[in-house]
């Protein structure tokens, strides 16, 4: 892998140059030499002298210098010196030391071993022939030892005592000085040894780019570069260029001063004038890095750990910022750009209408992605692409509006999760919310109305403790609670919510979810279930959050019930002009594009779908990707597909394909991904009987009650092998897969786990019904 990219340094990446074998020969043997150096007897003792741990993470650190070093060189080698200036900034922003860790217990995730690597010009490669380069001689090029400090005088245009930017990465670069200096005087020597190794390297560093390393700081001056930013900006002496806008997050980062970040966001509301022109750019360029600087402060609260800790629900909300007060500067610019429009003093000429509202739009949307907010997004969308339409349908060929309608359709591109809260777990939400943020989705309260409604419903004014929106057909509620109430009261409480379907009768909360249920149905798949056939009355937690999920399919079903019959229409600018299902891609979580299970349903386009989670699920690396790769594989006319589950031993998983396979039962429903037909499948089979994922894995069971499922030998076999003959062929699949579940083979989610130590082996085994503390369950003996 090196050699390759080595050969790519040296030649570039041109397929179309032929170089020679004699010449790639020639320059093996120079990384072979490379590799040849002599290591003195001192060396070697300095090496051994470090403990086996220092030892690896020695190695380690030295994997990622020489990837830095890689990558910088290839940017250097083309002249791109702009993308090997934005990975030096980019690696600074990422790893600025944050005023809330618990420092220096902790090390710093900057490493100057690899900043080092990244401001390294490619001239200290003694075996490049730097005559090849086809540059013309100038400070800013890679043979001069610091193109850095050219590059911020040229990007900031000004001198560099006076670029904010180079101020606010001394700052940050300084504030990690002394971090490692701290942890430098440890009295444990492996401490010690990765700080002096870390601290040689910034002095190098130091004496290279000394043009720009400013030591003049204070730690107080990230408050004051942040307060200095928006000072300037609202006196008209402060551009929107790029570097001004890394300065003010890089500030903000580093001073964690939240409360003065939401007074400078509220500032740029109040003052913002829409009868000026360049305010626009003068304003809102500034808003979003400050918006998501808030929101990077937001997300470093260490609610985590105190959680872990065992504090009660108030101790936690204590401690957490508010972010709700982000969502309402988010209805401020809404509110903002409704005047804009509206256009009502007439003060914005018409030729700069367009610049101007496609502007405040970008920054309205970039917000929502950046908060995470799926609610607030549908419902800024609802606004500005009527408007954006009109323009279109007005024959209007401004540049401002293609390009932000194209804008819009990759936003749309953003898994919306719905997620199954209570109102009582406040810390889950702020955790789902975090989540959503760091995997760049879309989070909203998954409960909607317990009806089947058309997408032209007006809703009525429903009682209790429901948020009374046109989105309540969708969602936008909070799980029922089972919390300190009787069956009675929780039943009182639903029928208030409920209304009838299409003229028929009024339904009755049992005919959603059973009173009673047999916990002697699952001794196939869970060996300490009761033995008998006893029945039992189902717990009034177990009936609300059944009740809870069966809304949240109905939410669903209401969604995409429209979709399915737009989905036709070409979907590309500016043909489309079906606003409402531009809209309706906010609420989605993407495409089943996969082949059809069944052949009649070979035509079939890709499938919208929604994922629904339960609070507490803790989602993957990259879940984004590994959603949309598995979405390329579930089959089109799919109904169900578990993404956070846990599986019984004497229930096999059937392979389907590469990343999906077919559940024989499953536990929990900690997340899923559900299709229209899904919804429809599960809604006619109601009510739910006993816990709703005992329910839905029976449903599971229920298409191996066949010979396919007696040789493989389901629910009566520990840990089955499944052999290739014993799996039915897509044709009989077809036959017997009345309810078509799925389920990713690698869980995207996952549930938090409780401590099984200690306690009797039956009541270790009892504890996969005790992970949700929110649900008691009924089944036991």
């Amino acid at each position: 892998g090196t050699t390759a990219s080595l050969k790519l340094l040296k030649y570039g990446d041109d397929d179309d140059d032929d170089h020679s074998a004699s010449e790639l020969s020639e320059l093996d043997n120079k990384i072979f030499d490379m590799n040849e150096v002599e290591q003195s007897n001192d060396t070697l003792q300095v090496l051994y002298s470090f403990s086996p741990k220092n030892q690896n993470r020695l190695f380690s650190l030295l994997e990622r210098t020489c990837h830095a070093r890689i990558l910088s060189f290839v940017y250097q080698y083309r002249s791109d010196i702009q993308s090997a200036a934005r990975a030096i900034i980019e690696y600074i922003l990422s790893t600025t030391p944050s005023a809330t860790e618990d420092y220096p217990k902790y090390s710093p995730l900057m490493s100057f071993c690899v900043l080092e690597a990244l401001l390294l010009p490619i001239s200290s490669l003694k075996w490049i022939d730097c005559s090849d380069f086809k540059l013309s001689p100038s400070s800013m090029s890679p043979l001069y030892n610091s193109w850095f400090s050219e590059f911020l005088k040229i990007a900031s245009d000004m001198p560099i005592d006076k670029c904010k930017l180079s101020n606010a990465l001394s700052l940050s670069i300084f504030y990690a000085v002394d971090i490692w200096k701290e942890r430098k005087a440890s009295e444990d020597k492996r401490i010690r040894d990765i700080s002096e190794i870390e601290l040689a390297a910034f002095e190098r560093i130091l004496s290279s780019e000394n043009v720009w390393l400013n030591l003049d700081y204070e730690y107080e001056y990230g408050a004051n570069l942040f307060d200095k930013i928006i000072d300037d900006s609202f006196a008209g002496k402060q551009n929107s260029s790029t570097s001004s806008i890394i300065a003010l997050q890089l500030a903000l980062q580093l001073s964690g001063d939240m409360i003065s970040a939401m007074s400078s966001l509220q500032r740029f509301i109040t003052c913002f004038d829409h009868s000026k022109v360049d305010s626009i750019n003068h304003y809102w360029t500034l808003i979003v890095p400050l918006f998501k600087g808030c929101i990077s402060g937001i997300q470093h609260i260490k609610w985590d750990s105190t959680c872990m800790l065992g504090q009660n629900i108030d101790q936690v909300e204590s401690q957490v910022v508010d972010d709700e007060r982000l969502g309402l500067i988010i209805d401020q610019m809404v509110e903002l750009y409704k005047q804009v429009v509206g256009n009502c003093d007439h003060n914005i000429p018409e030729n700069h209408l367009s610049k101007v509202s496609c502007n405040l739009s970008a920054a309205i949307m970039q917000c929502c992605f950046f908060l995470g907010d799926g609610v607030r997004v549908v419902k800024a969308v609802s606004i500005i692409i009527p408007y954006l339409l009109s323009r279109v349908a007005q024959s209007e060929k401004s540049v401002h509006v293609f390009n932000q309608l194209e804008s819009i359709l990759v936003l749309s591109e953003v898994p919306t999760v719905r997620m199954i809260n209570l109102k009582c777990r406040r810390d889950r939400w702020k955790h789902s919310m975090t989540q959503a943020q760091r995997h760049q989705l879309f989070n909203a309260l998954a409960v909607a109305k317990l009806s089947i409604q058309s997408s032209d419903f007006e809703p009525s004014s429903p009682k209790g403790d429901i948020n009374c929106t046109e989105e309540y057909i969708y969602w936008g509620s909070y799980a029922h609670s089972g919390k300190d109430c009787t069956h009675l009261e929780l039943e009182q409480a639903i029928m208030q919510q409920v209304d009838s379907e299409d003229g028929q009768k009024k339904k009755n909360v049992t005919d959603y979810v059973a009173t009673h249920w047999r916990p002697g149905d699952l001794q196939a798949f869970d060996r300490f279930a009761r033995g008998d056939d006893m029945l039992v009355r189902a717990s009034v937690s177990e009936r609300a959050c059944a009740l809870s999920h069966i809304s949240s399919w109905y939410g669903v079903h209401s969604s995409l019930n429209d979709m399915v019959s737009r989905y036709e229409n070409s979907c590309t600018i500016p043909q489309c002009v079906d606003e409402k299902y531009l809209q309706q891609l906010f609420q989605i979580s993407g495409f089943a594009r996969g082949p059809s299970i069944l052949t009649v349903n070979q035509e079939m386009p890709p499938s919208p779908v929604c994922v629904i989670l339960e609070d507490d699920a803790v989602l993957v690396d990259r879940f984004s990707e590994r959603l949309d790769l598995l979405l390329s594989e579930l089959p089109r006319d799919f109904h169900y597909c578990s993404i956070g589950y846990s599986r019984p031993k004497t229930a096999p998983m059937i392979p389907y394909s590469s990343q999906i396979g077919i559940p024989t039962c499953l536990w929990y429903c900690t997340g899923y991904i559900l299709s229209l037909e899904g919804a429809k499948y599960l809604i006619d089979h109601l009510p739910v009987v006993g816990p709703v994922d005992s329910w839905i894995g029976l449903k599971m069971t229920a298409n191996w009650d066949n010979a396919f499922g007696e040789r493989m030998k389901i629910g009566s076999a520990s840990k089955v092998t499944i052999e290739k003959d014993l799996i039915p062929s897509r044709k009989d699949l077809s036959m017997i897969f009345n309810f078509r579940a799925l389920a990713s083979l690698v869980p995207l989610c996952s549930q938090k786990q409780w401590s099984s130590s200690g306690g009797s082996e039956e009541q270790r085994g009892a504890k996969w019904r005790d992970r949700d503390t929110d649900v008691t369950y009924s089944g036991r003996h």
